[in-house]
């Protein structure tokens, strides 16, 4: 569990009317070929929040929104402005939690993930009339990757459009002014793309389906994992999540099918190759895994973030030799983030190699942003350096 911390919302107006095109983590539309459900191995799916219920409030909790919004000191506020602002003064005492909630429930309760907190922007705004953007941050991660637990790297922020009744309506905008609203960012988030709303729906069950398997209620976990697929049937997380309940009730068969029908669909799936990686290894299949290790090498894929993950998965498996190429190819890409040096320096550790280790924290020192994380570096090189003599 993340520790609670104080909640800010943060403003970007964008004023750019035009640009070039921002990318989209919308998959390509591709119907499935095979039954990836197996209700005989479950019981009767529970009562589970429909899709068109998960951004209701209650009437009180109606009543003081509209009391502030159709106040006549706020007439002359553009309604965007007036959804961010009533937020702005709700969570004055809102904290961070990792539990995701519906938008009544984060309102009760003043606190919820960042999932919660687009549930509940995202009430406000339907309330009043207001268009809705989402976009993903990649993120330190909120469900670690593990044998099982899903990814949850990535979280959800939203936009309130400004609507501006003076820009013709013939015309197309790649990017509308709007206003940010997201828990306050450290420097490690990074935005992804853009998401259409099922997609961002799709992801509340996708955390609650995590949240269930990790109490391991497989049941409840399998109905929420379906409903996911409902909305976003090329989504690697709602493979993956499927594929872990299977392996987690002994239906390895099954699971492996996931896997191999997740990675047809999404080859270049770093989560699903590794996942299904480790299965296999674990079934004593080192030919078959040493094939989707030579698949892993041969991605060109430019984000950091994601082999950083994978690096951390393989560390915390014991695999050492695998953590180190995965944390290399992300420093290849980006060696100005300290923190990479640092976690290969760990790893180095592990494996007996201090001269590596030395250089890895130097690195790590030399790159660091400000001086008290410099100075963080320094002083656990020096503790290093001490246990070698």
């Amino acid at each position: 569990m993340i520790s609670c911390r104080k909640f800010t919302v943060i403003l970007l107006v964008f004023m750019l009317t035009s640009c070039a095109l921002l990318p989209t983590t919308e998959s390509p539309k591709s119907e499935p070929n095979f039954d990836h459900t197996s209700h005989e191995l479950f019981g009767t799916r529970p009562d589970i929040v429909e899709p068109q219920a998960l951004h209701q409030l209650s009437p009180a909790q109606y009543q003081a929104f509209d009391s502030y919004f159709n106040s006549g000191k706020n007439k002359r506020v553009p309604p965007n402005r007036r959804v961010y602002d009533y937020l702005e003064k709700i969570t004055e005492k809102f904290t961070y939690h990792g539990d995701t909630l519906l938008a009544h429930e984060t309102l009760e309760q003043l606190h919820g993930n960042c999932m919660s907190l687009a549930m509940l922007t995202t009430a406000l705004a339907n309330r009043a009339g207001v268009n809705i953007a989402y976009q993903l941050m990649d993120d330190t991660p909120i469900f670690q990757q593990g044998e099982n637990i899903i990814i949850k790297g990535i979280h959800v922020r939203t936009k309130l459009i400004q609507e501006d009744p003076s820009l013709p309506k013939n015309v197309f905008y790649l990017l509308k002014p709007g206003l940010i609203v997201d828990y306050f960012p450290d420097n490690k988030s990074r935005f992804v793309g853009n998401i259409k709303t099922s997609e961002y729906i799709s992801r509340y069950y996708l955390n609650k389906a995590a949240n269930a398997l990790d109490q391991n209620e497989f049941n409840l976990a399998y109905w929420l994992a379906l409903e996911a697929f409902k909305l976003n049937e090329s989504n690697a997380s709602a493979f993956n999540i499927l594929a872990v309940i299977y392996k987690r009730i002994g239906a390895v068969a099954k699971a492996e099918e996931m896997y191999q029908r997740g990675i047809e669909s999404l080859p270049t799936s770093l989560t699903l190759l590794k996942n299904y990686q480790i299965l296999l290894r674990q079934q004593n299949r080192t030919t078959e895994a040493a094939a989707i290790e030579r698949k892993l090498k041969n991605i060109d894929d430019p984000s950091p973030y994601r082999w950083r993950k994978l690096a951390e998965l393989a560390f915390k498996s014991g695999n050492y030799q695998d953590a180190v190429r995965y944390y290399r190819r992300a420093i290849k890409i980006a060696p100005y983030m300290h923190d990479l040096h640092y976690a290969l320096a760990l790893v180095y550790s592990r494996l007996g190699k201090p001269k590596e280790t030395e250089f890895q924290l130097e690195l790590a020192m030399d790159n660091a942003q400000n001086e008290e994380s410099r100075s963080l570096y320094q002083k656990k090189l020096e503790i290093y350096l001490a246990k070698l003599d």
